[in-house]
């Protein structure tokens, strides 16, 4: 009994000095109240409680105005130029270097300047081993930049310090689904959801899962799960702060794509329901009545109404040539929408045509150009299309929705 006692304190005083001496990023603030109150916003990021950040990071503010840290929380939940000028606030003031190279990453990491701010954290995290935020961080970044095998050994490395830490355990669901482990990528997923608040509703949890069932063929399975993310969105509020047009649009795509048209066209106009009464900005509207037009023209081509469909296309063509340069942006969705309107006529050849000005990093907008290539009997230029969608790694519905099919041709198809 003695010897276990003492086996006891001796497991306790090494983990207290683990605890104690783990090497993280000292933060800098006078306020224990304002730490306490950023230790709680990352916690929620790391935790998927993405709704509460910040409210978190304005109570540390609040004790602190000018806690570095606290303003990069801020700036995270920030968009635009708003959001850049509170994280310059952030590097501006007078932190350990720890946190400097943090908050650089994070400038570089905002100006699309992966690689360097993967550099910077690379650097910093043989610093800070045990901390989890600057390994997340970096796994993320590498994630975005297709280095799956560094992103998944941070991701572990971060999980082992916190297990079953849900921001590592979320992006590693999603390296398996590139992987192909559809099941399992499903299994990390739900074990997160059911560790959830009942109101809850952080988005790849429940998007992710729907996209697996997609892969396997199965969006009945796909849709449930959306449901119910719906739902939550809007028992928990936020639907109050954004409407939910982007969730039925998201419904309205796979049933158009699993060829449900009738229930494809309720989703978009249900969708587009939500947008006018609520309290988004004039362009926001504008945008969103631009892609219930998309879907709209999207379903009416797959039910034969071709002309129509085109019609609508004309349309969306005018509204951005009269937008301006802001509208500018836009030109590779038109290109998708006329390319899908002249795919479904049969006109392949104006498919193509107009299908390579869309988006060349779109796996979706990949697969109908393949599609179209495969329609004129141009076999070679269909499997090197094909070949491109397969070798997408960025998760989406789109993705969900292509790969199947490009993996199908290439197998019909061959090599060259």
């Amino acid at each position: 009994m003695k010897k276990s006692h003492t086996a006891l304190v001796l497991i306790l005083s090494l983990l207290f000095i683990n605890t104690l001496f783990a090497q993280k990023m000292t933060i800098t603030t006078n306020s224990k109240e304002a730490l306490a109150a950023f230790n709680e916003s990352y916690d929620h990021f790391l935790n998927l409680r993405n709704q509460q950040i910040a409210a978190a990071a304005d109570k540390a503010l609040a004790a602190d105005p000018n806690f570095a840290m606290a303003l990069m929380m801020k700036s995270v939940t920030t968009a635009g130029d708003a959001g850049m000028e509170i994280l310059t606030k952030a590097t501006e003031q007078k932190v350990t270097k720890e946190e400097t190279h943090y908050l650089k990453a994070c400038v570089m990491s905002r100006k699309q300047n992966n690689n360097s701010a993967i550099a910077v954290l690379q650097k910093l995290a043989t610093k800070v081993p045990d901390d989890e935020r600057v390994l997340t961080f970096l796994a993320a970044l590498q994630l975005q930049e297709g280095d799956y095998e560094g992103a998944l050994a941070n991701f572990t490395k971060a999980e082992k310090i916190v297990p079953g830490l849900p921001y590592a355990v979320q992006n590693k669901a999603g390296i398996l689904i590139t992987d192909g482990k559809y099941a399992d990528a499903r299994d990390n997923y739900k074990k997160l959801i059911k560790n959830m608040d009942a109101d809850a509703s952080p988005f790849l949890p429940f998007f992710g899962t729907a996209w697996t069932y997609l892969y396997e063929d199965e969006p009945a399975a796909a849709l449930e799960m959306i449901d119910e993310y719906l739902a939550r969105y809007n028992r928990n509020g936020a639907a109050q702060g954004f409407p939910p047009v982007w969730i039925w649009n998201h419904k309205g795509r796979i049933n158009l794509e699993s060829g449900n048209l009738d229930e494809a066209m309720r989703c978009y106009e249900t969708g587009y329901k939500s947008v006018q009464p609520s309290q988004i900005d004039s362009t926001q509207k504008l945008l969103y009545l631009g892609r219930l037009h998309h879907g709209r023209a999207r379903t009416l081509a797959k039910m034969g109404k071709t002309d129509e469909a085109w019609s609508i296309a004309e349309n969306l063509k005018k509204m951005i040539e009269d937008g301006g340069e802001q509208a500018e942006q836009y030109w590779p969705r038109y290109y998708y929408l006329a390319g899908y309107v002249k795919l479904e006529a049969g006109d392949y050849k104006d498919a193509i045509s107009l299908l390579k000005q869309s988006d060349k990093n779109n796996a979706f907008h990949g697969v109908l150009l393949a599609r179209a290539y495969y329609k004129v009997g141009d076999s070679d230029n269909a499997r090197t299309a094909y070949q491109k969608v397969a070798d997408n790694k960025r998760n989406s519905v789109e993705r969900a929705l292509a790969y199947p099919e490009a993996q199908k041709m290439l197998a019909k198809l061959g090599t060259n």
